[in-house]
């Protein structure tokens, strides 16, 4: 996840990403955006809203 979601945060668009890692499959890269999307699910921060 880690290096995939950077990517992507980085701007990187799938097709860039799959050219450069050919071993990869559109598939694998949306496993590495829900797997990312699930694990941001699993904290809760509280976060004030007065200084």
């Amino acid at each position: 996840m880690g290096n995939c979601g950077g990517l992507l945060a980085d701007g990187q668009t799938i097709p860039m990403i799959l050219e450069d890692y050919p071993g990869l499959e559109d598939a694998d890269i949306y496993a590495c955006i829900a797997y990312g999307a699930e694990k941001s699910r699993e904290r809760f921060f509280e976060i004030p809203l007065e200084p």
